[in-house]
Order: structure tokens, then C-alpha cells, then sequence
């Protein structure tokens, strides 16, 4: 994305969408490879954001919009400032947000801002990896001329002419080279102001032949530069410094580096107090010391599992001793593809962790039931590989078919995702070639059979211990699986129909799984938002900002709240509160607390948890909460706001929201100049020019700049506050018309008060008011479906239509390209599986786990509570790659049993005991590798666990039912592929369903 930022002070929305935003919308709208132009107008800035589609060269972009922008610049009004273009880039956001306090009261706010300016922002932006130190809040000085109104009138001189005096008195100009006695000499006008005594002293017309100095009508001095916004720390005014990376440095390893030059700066100026407000480096850090330790207790406890299977040690390590040459080789391609080692792509790794050793264990498996079957390591090393590869390359291939899709997705998925799902498809790639090499070599020369117990499966004579009683148990279990297998063969109609009947009931149960983009998270920190009524003064909201300050700092629970009032626009309305809380968990119950102590002013307070995705702008705006919908259309501002209106009294009625407001502000006071066109004409005046007039006198006019000990200040021009205080008087005071002649404002325009919105806001060229409101004790997910419900029978006006906004809107975008990923995966699982058994019936027996992994995936998210989202839909997608496996081992070996001369059921019988101990070694080595994830443990834990849990409860519910039904499936395919040739009477004789054509590895 891009951003375009024009400042236009002292103008209202409505000016500011008329004389900026639709020129630079129009403009930018024909820029090839958008997506979509979001445009706000609010008082004193416009801001026009343009996002692009996927895959559009972002620096060829912004390129186009600062050609497009630098064209439309001469035609912009005078007063406005130069418009900034900015690109909006997950590393632009600051990493670090820094509060520079006194730590006495003989420091200024002035002193502050300057030690900021000229001391700390150097130092820091040499860091390595740092591009940019931005400095904010405190005091700058300036020049102010203030004019008197009643010197202007008397002595007829416009405010232009004050300006343009300024201006042409404030100058240096090269003029060329002399030569003088043979020396060369550069030739220089230098007439620049020096004091702002100098300027006083200009001349600024004339009355007659006698010169009209600036001093007799209007008072010059150094002053400090109005104060739209106010920032402090603790309640102490404070000076904000936010830091930028460089696009592709290390946030860890920067911010180490800036937290050293904190040390060092704390030394060399003792007279400051450094706080450290906000970094993005602690949530990195801490989430990837998790990650970590989730993906050692994942390897730890699929190593257990192996242990509990194989009962013997050596046996055991041979197993899983590939996991760590696995992880490091794929930390190796990821450094080759350009990843970093992120959140993502460790969390790829953790989940996977139990998936890495699966190659490992059926190879093992396979080669250590040859070796309890009397062979010699090296022969089972040899034919065992040799059996078991065809089926483990497929379940490899399969794997890697359904992440591919994720790693490709479209919009934000696809860029959030990439590295997860080229991460996972390296990792299974490399622990397939490390099965088929490293884990044989090692079995071959190591392995040894087990010598506990008194019979094993394959038969050993063991002694007595836990070896011997497991065996027992798995004897058992084996037998009993049998037994029921057999059943099941005999009755295949009534397994269909349970298992039918499963699936039907697990898929109506999304109705009560509420749809979010990503889990709710708590990270110990939230925003008071503060929005009072249109029209109030700054110091009215800075006293109920102070109000909720006093509030905060008696929370036993809080480390530090930062605050802001004002903006730098120069509304006086907003204000926000950001609280630091000393640990994580506790947000909600703090939160709740706070709005239950604030009484005064409690209907002008917000509460959101920081760093709610889907939002944007300030804490107190609408835009920033999670529940939003959106009215657009060309319509009117006035019937949209209707609808508004609507929305607002039906979300006042569903319960777990709070904060309930709309972008469309009425009430803002206004008064507005307007200009009398035909009088003016006559005149020999211009609208702009009587607007340019105004502007100076009220909101004041930079007219030139001057340095002064090394600083560059402004002069602006502006009325003394007494006279801006008389709006009627204003119209008193003449302005230049094109012949230079004084003509008094009120002969052209006249005054009248009205209201105007606080914010004008479109979206792709359409006007349009969002409705936010933020959760109060339920999850986004569920309060959502509430609103959809209520509000689908309101009747829109033509041409105006409702959608979501904010989290909602980036959950259906995202659903649906996670859709369109799954059916892709799946449909490359058929490919894949059509090419390796050379059949087209085959792959449809063994994907008959699929839809019942889907059985335990909802049931396990319904049990803990949790949303249906992306990282859920991420892990049912994960599901569609790992409950193949099952279905491959058992399907592989039926084959080849018919192809030795078993009778089918014969075949069935002896394949699935058979596979029986693969197939739950590599469940239990997924679920338990997968445990540590899903209990959510650590940062950031609530965001990885909902995919950990679908995959737990997936894997659960496909492998048992996988083992029962995909041989009754497979029964009956065959009966259906015979019936089929008989039908056509084939003279051939009659094939069966595993054809001498298949090939079986």
C-alpha cells in the first residue's frame, strides 16, 4: 500500500475533500494494478491510502504515485502543505516507540525537544538496521507576527502585503563571478533576516511617499508554535521518539542495539529519563523462545511415543535421531529462499514436528518387524526400505501437495503464509530423503531387536518385565482391532451409515463455531480512546484525558500509560490513553475494572486491547474496533448516515459489545465564509483569494524562514488573538485586488455559523461511514453472527449498500482464499495419488479420510471454546496432507497382499493389524508433538493453539474411524469396479480392483 498525506491547516473535512482528496483520488485512480483507494478528509489533513493488488512491484508503484501526485501539485490550494508519500509496509511500522521525560523540573519541554532533536535522534539513527528516528510532542520556537486588525484597516494594508513584504526582503541570491586584480571572486546578495527585531523594521507600504514600517502594525517576536497535541508519560510532558527499520534488517537484533545506546545515552545525559513505551522486539522474542521450547517438548514427546512402540533405547534413537539434521537442514533452504527465522516460520516447525519423524517411524517400523521376524539387520535394512518406499514417497508427495497451495494463497494469506507453507513442504521433502538414507544406514548397523517381555509381535522370546506386559496389552489390541475389522466387513453398510451420520452432525456444528480472522490474544496492553463532543477545545478533552490518567496510575496492575491529546491536524476532540500492563492475561478483568471507576465522561471512553488486527488509525476512532460494518454508496452524506443511525440502536440491543460509535460526526461548528460571486467579480477579487486572505489572518501563514543560531524558524503571519476572537470584525479588513487596490472583505463575502462532519471518509471513489463498536467479554466471532442477523432486514436506499468492515472483512477474504487453497490441496492429493498407484479409483478409497478428519477438527474447537479461524482453517488444511497417510499404509499393503494371491478379505484382515502399530505411531508422535502448541503455553500461545487443536482433534477422529472404514470403502469400491465390467460384458475375464497394472512400488 501507499499513502498519501496532504496537510492542509485550518481547513475543514469538507474543504479539505473538495480541494485534496478528490483531485489526488482522481488522479491516483487510473494507476495500473490497484486494488482499491481508501480515502479519509478530516479536519486539516487529507489522507488517500491506495492498495495494490498481490504482486504488483510495490517500488514501481509508489514511483507512480509520486509521479501522479508531483503532477497534480501546482493545481493544489494555496495553504497546503506538501503532500508526503508514504509506503505502507509491515517493517514501516515502528519497532520501537521511546518517551524522553525530565527528571527535575529545570528541564523544559523546550530543552527537551531540542537535546531530542539535536542529541538523541543522531545517535540513534547510526544504529545498523535503523532508518529513521521520528521526533514528536514538546515545544519548537518560531517567529509570530501578529497583526493588529484595526492597524490594518486604518492604514489600508491587506494581510497579502505583509506576506509578499516578508518574502522579498528574506533573501540570498548568487549572482554570478567577478574577476578583480586577477582573482576570481563568487558574487552574493545576502539580505537575510537575522532577528526578529530586523523584520520589524521592513517596510511594508507606503502612505503616499512616507514608508508604513511593519512595527507600527504589528508585534514581532520569538514565541513558541501553537500546541495542537499533547503527549505524556506517566502524566509528565514528555517528548516521543518513533523508530524505523531498515526493510529487511533484524527487529531483535536492532533493538538490542538501540536498548545499548539507551545505556549510553542515559550516562552522557543524566537530565533526561529514557522509557521504553512500546517494542515490537519483546513479543519476537518471547514468542520465539516458546516456539522453541513447544518444538523441543514436540520432539521429546514423539521420541516417547517411539520409545513406548519399539521398548528399547537404541532402537528409539535411531528413530529420531534425523530430527535435529532435519531441522537444521531446513534452517539451511530457509536461509537460501530468504526467510528469517519468524514467528511463522518456527511455528511451521513446531507443528510439524511430529510430521518430520512420520518418514522416519514407518521406515523404522517396517525394518525392525523384519528384523522380530528373524532377519539380519542389513537384509531388513534392505527389503524393508525397499517395501515400505512407494507408500511413504506418496504420503511425502501428498504433504507437500496441500501446502503448496497455502504457500501460493492470494491476498494477505498468501503473504502471511508463505514461509509456513514452504517451510513445512521443505522439512517433510528433507525428512523423506533422510528416511530413505541416514535412518536405514544407522538400522542396518545398529539397530538391534528388542529383548523385554516374553513374546513381542514378531514372535522373540523375551524375559519378563514392562517390555512383556505392553506386549501383552498390544497383542490385545491388535487382536481386538481384528476381530472388529472383521465385523465391520461383514456389516459394511451399517459403517457407512454411522459414519455418514457423524460427518453430517460434526458439519452442522459450525453453526455454533463463530467465524474470527485470528484468535483473540491478550498482550497485556490496551488503549482508553477519548472522543469528545464536535466543537470541543483542547483543553476540555486534556481535562478528561488527565481525569482517566489518575484513573490508571493507581492499577496496582500497571507498569507504565502513555498519553495523547489533540492531533497533529489540529482537531482538539480526540485523545487516547495507552496502558502497559506488568504481565499478560489480566487485560480483560483490568479493563472492566477501569470502565467501572470512570464515571465522568464514561460515554466519551473506549476500550480496546492493543493491536487488534483488521484496524487502523487512532485509539478513540471506529476504524480501530473490531466490530465494524460499513455503509457505502453514492448517495448522500445524509442517507447513509441513516442507515448509520440504524445500525447504531440495533447493535445497542446484542450483547458483548461496548463503545458503540460511527465515523459520521454532525455538530461540528462552523463558520463559514462565503463569497458573493458577482460582487467579487466586480471587484476584481477571486474566491481564492478571499480564502487565502481569511486563512492568513485565522490559521496564520508561513511567510518566509530565517536561521537563527543554527536553527531554521518560521515567520508566520497571522491576526493577534484578541482580533481572531471578533469573527465579525474579520470581514472589516481589506484585501489586494488584481490592481493592487484595498477592497474590504465584507463588500464581496459575508459570514454564517452552520455544523459540518468531523471526518468525510470514502472508499474507491464512494462515500462511506463506517459503524465500529468494540467486545466486551465475547469474541469477535459471535457477536458478529449476532449483527448480521440483526441487521439483515434494513431496507438500503438505491445505490447504497451494507458490508463488513475492519476484522470481518479481512475474515471472508481470507476464508475464501483458504477455500480455494483446500480444494486446490485436495485436488493435488488426487493427482498425486492417481499418479503413484496408477489408477483413478484408488485415490478416491484412500481420500475417503478427509472429510472425517473434518469430524474431530470441529468437535475439538467446539470443546475448548474457540473460534473458527484462519489458523483453525489453517490446521483442517494441514489435516488434508496428514490423514492420507493412514489410509496410503493400509491401501499400499492390501494391494500387495491381492497381488501375493490373498483373497480379498484375507488381504483386509492382514494389512490392517499389520499397519496397525505404524499407523498409531505417527498419530500419537503428531498429537503429542502437536500437545505443547495447543495448550497455548507462552507469548502469543492463544494464536497458534486453535490450529494445533483442529489438527489434535483431525488426526483423532480420521485414524479411527480411517482404520474401520477405508477397508469397508475399499470392499466396496472393488465390488463396484466388478459389477461395472460385468455390466459391459467385457470378454476379458472379469478384473478386479487391484488390476496386475498397478504398480505397488
Amino acid at each position: 500500500m501507499a499513502a498519501v498525506i496532504t496537510p492542509f491547516p485550518g481547513a475543514g473535512p469538507e474543504e479539505v475533500e473538495t480541494l485534496i482528496t478528490k483531485p489526488v483520488e482522481e488522479s491516483l485512480s487510473t494507476i495500473s494494478g490497484l486494488d482499491t483507494i481508501m480515502a479519509t478528509s478530516s479536519e486539516g489533513v487529507s489522507q488517500v491510502i491506495v492498495q495494490f493488488v498481490i504482486g504488483r512491484n510495490i517500488q514501481d508503484a509508489v514511483q507512480e504515485v509520486r509521479e501522479r501526485v508531483e503532477r497534480l501539485r501546482p493545481s493544489l490550494p494555496e495553504g497546503s502543505l506538501a503532500p508526503q508519500i508514504l509506503r505502507f509496509d509491515p517493517s514501516d511500522t515502528p519497532i520501537m516507540t521511546l518517551a524522553i521525560g525530565a527528571k527535575d523540573s529545570s528541564l523544559s519541554l523546550v530543552s527537551l525537544r531540542r537535546i531530542a532533536d539535536d542529541d538523541i535522534k543522531p545517535r540513534l539513527e547510526r544504529i545498523p538496521g535503523l532508518a529513521a528516528a521520528e521526533v514528536s510532542g514538546g515545544l519548537t520556537r518560531e517567529i509570530q507576527v501578529y497583526v493588529a486588525a484595526e492597524k490594518l484597516k486604518s492604514l489600508g494594508i491587506s494581510p497579502q502585503q505583509v506576506v509578499g513584504a516578508i518574502q522579498k526582503e528574506n533573501i540570498t541570491l548568487p549572482a554570478g563571478r567577478i574577476d578583480s586584480r586577477g582573482e576570481e571572486l563568487l558574487l552574493r546578495t545576502d539580505a537575510e533576516f537575522s532577528s526578529p527585531e530586523e523584520i520589524a523594521r521592513i517596510v511594508v507600504g507606503y502612505r503616499g511617499t512616507t514608508p508604513i514600517y511593519l512595527r507600527e502594525l504589528a508585534q514581532t517576536k520569538m514565541a513558541f508554535k501553537e500546541n495542537r497535541q499533547l503527549t505524556r508519560l506517566n502524566g509528565q510532558d514528555t517528548v516521543v521518539v518513533e523508530l524505523r527499520k531498515q526493510s529487511g534488517s533484524n527487529v531483535v537484533k536492532t533493538a538490542q542495539a538501540v536498548r545499548q545506546e539507551f545505556e549510553k545515552i542515559t550516562r552522557d545525559i543524566p537530565s533526561v529519563n529514557l522509557v521504553i513505551v512500546s517494542d515490537q522486539s519483546v513479543f519476537i522474542q518471547e514468542s520465539e523462545r516458546d516456539v522453541n521450547v513447544t518444538l523441543i517438548l514436540g520432539a521429546l514427546f514423539a521420541a516417547i511415543v517411539v520409545f513406548i512402540f519399539f521398548r528399547n533405547l537404541r532402537n528409539t534413537l535411531i528413530t529420531v535421531i534425523g530430527l535435529p539434521v532435519i531441522v537444521i537442514s531446513t534452517f539451511i533452504f530457509m536461509s537460501l529462499f530468504g526467510f528469517t527465522r519468524n514467528v511463522i516460520s518456527l511455528m511451521a516447525l513446531s507443528l510439524a514436528i511430529g510430521l518430520l519423524i512420520d518418514d522416519a517411524i514407518v521406515v523404522r517400523e517396517n525394518i525392525f518387524r523384519h528384523i522380530e521376524n528373524g532377519s539380519s539387520p542389513k537384509v531388513a535394512a534392505e527389503e524393508a526400505t525397499g517395501e515400505i518406499a512407494f507408500a511413504v514417497l506418496a504420503i511425502t508427495l501428498t504433504i507437500v501437495a496441500v501446502f503448496v497451495p497455502v504457500a501460493f494463497a492470494s491476498g494477505l494469506i498468501g503473504v502471511i503464509f508463505r514461509e509456513f507453507g514452504i517451510t513445512v513442504a521443505v522439512a517433510v521433502l528433507i525428512s523423506l530423503f533422510e528416511a530413505f538414507t541416514l535412518g536405514p544406514l544407522l538400522a542396518a548397523y545398529f539397530a538391534k531387536p528388542s529383548s523385554h517381555g516374553q513374546q513381542s509381535i514378531g514372535g522373540l522370546k523375551q524375559t519378563k518385565g514392562i517390555g512383556y506386559r505392553f506386549a501383552l496389552i498390544w497383542d490385545g489390541v491388535v487382536e481386538q482391532y481384528r476381530h472388529f475389522l472383521a465385523w465391520a466387513l461383514r456389516y459394511r453398510w451399517v459403517v457407512i451409515c454411522v459414519a455418514a451420520a457423524l460427518l453430517v452432525g460434526s458439519v452442522s456444528l459450525l453453526r455454533y463455531l463463530p467465524q474470527s480472522f485470528f484468535p483473540s490474544m491478550d498482550p497485556g496492553e490496551f488503549w482508553v480512546g477519548v472522543k469528545m463532543p464536535p466543537g470541543t477545545p483542547l483543553s476540555e478533552t486534556d481535562r478528561l484525558v488527565r481525569h482517566v490518567e489518575d484513573v490508571v496510575r493507581n492499577q496496582p496492575e500497571v507498569r507504565h500509560f502513555f498519553s495523547k491529546v489533540g492531533s497533529s491536524g489540529g482537531g482538539g476532540e480526540a485523545g487516547s490513553v495507552f496502558v502497559k500492563l506488568r504481565e499478560t492475561g489480566i487485560t480483560e478483568s483490568v479493563m472492566s475494572r477501569l470502565e467501572g471507576e470512570l464515571k465522568e465522561g464514561r460515554e466519551h471512553l473506549s476500550f480496546s486491547v492493543a493491536g487488534t488486527f483488521g484496524g487502523g488509525g487512532s485509539a478513540e476512532s471506529v476504524s480501530s474496533r473490531p466490530i465494524q460494518l460499513v455503509v457505502r454508496g453514492t448517495g448522500s452524506s445524509e442517507e447513509l448516515n441513516k442507515v448509520a443511525d440504524e445500525i447504531v440502536q440495533r447493535m445497542h440491543t446484542i450483547p458483548g459489545i461496548r463503545d458503540i460509535g460511527k465515523s459520521w460526526e454532525e455538530g461540528k461548528p462552523e463558520l463559514k465564509v462565503l463569497v458573493d460571486r458577482d460582487r467579487a467579480a466586480r471587484s476584481g477579487v477571486s474566491a481564492l483569494g478571499v480564502a487565502g486572505t481569511v486563512r492568513t489572518l485565522v490559521n496564520g501563514q508561513t511567510a518566509t524562514r530565517v536561521t537563527i543560531d543554527n536553527k531554521e524558524l518560521d515567520v508566520v503571519v497571522r491576526l493577534r488573538e484578541e482580533d481572531r476572537a471578533n469573527a465579525d470584525g474579520l470581514l472589516d479588513i481589506p484585501m489586494s485586488n488584481i490592481s493592487g487596490q484595498q477592497v474590504p472583505l465584507r463588500t464581496v463575502a459575508r459570514t454564517e455559523r452552520g455544523t459540518g462532519p468531523s471526518a468525510l471518509e470514502r472508499r474507491d471513489r464512494q462515500r462511506q461511514i463506517i459503524v465500529g463498536a468494540n467486545l466486551a467479554g465475547r469474541s469477535q466471532g459471535a457477536v458478529t453472527a449476532d449483527l448480521q442477523k440483526s441487521v439483515e432486514d434494513i431496507q438500503l436506499p438505491v445505490g447504497v449498500t451494507l458490508g463488513a468492515g475492519g476484522e470481518q472483512e479481512f475474515t471472508q477474504d481470507a476464508f475464501s482464499s483458504l477455500l480455494t487453497a483446500l480444494l486446490l490441496g485436495v485436488l493435488f492429493v488426487y493427482m498425486v495419488l492417481a499418479s503413484q498407484f496408477g489408477s483413478l479409483v484408488h485415490p478416491f478409497t484412500i481420500m475417503t479420510a478427509l472429510p472425517f478428519s473434518i469430524v474431530g477438527a470441529l468437535i475439538g474447537l467446539l470443546i475448548v471454546r474457540a473460534d473458527f479461524s484462519v489458523m483453525a482453517m489453517i490446521g483442517i488444511i494441514m489435516l488434508m496432507g496428514l490423514v492420507t497417510k493412514n489410509s496410503i499404509l493400509l491401501v499400499d499393503f492390501i494391494i500387495r497382499g491381492r497381488k501375493q494371491g490373498q483373497e480379498r478379505t484375507a488381504a483386509v484382515l492382514e494389512a490392517g493389524p499389520m499397519r496397525l502399530r505404524p499407523i498409531l505411531m505417527t498419530t500419537l508422535s503428531i498429537i503429542l508433538g502437536m500437545l505443547p502448541t495447543a495448550l497455548g503455553m507462552g507469548e502469543g500461545g492463544e494464536f497458534r493453539a486453535p490450529m494445533a487443536i483442529a489438527v489434535i482433534g483431525g488426526m483423532i477422529s480420521s485414524t479411527l474411524l480411517s482404520l474401520v472404514v477405508v477397508p469397508v470403502v475399499y470392499t466396496l469400491f472393488d465390488d463396484i469396479v466388478n459389477w461395472f465390467f460385468k455390466l459391459f460384458k467385457r470378454k476379458s475375464p472379469v478384473r478386479s480392483f487391484t488390476d496386475d497394472n498397478v504398480h505397488t512400488g
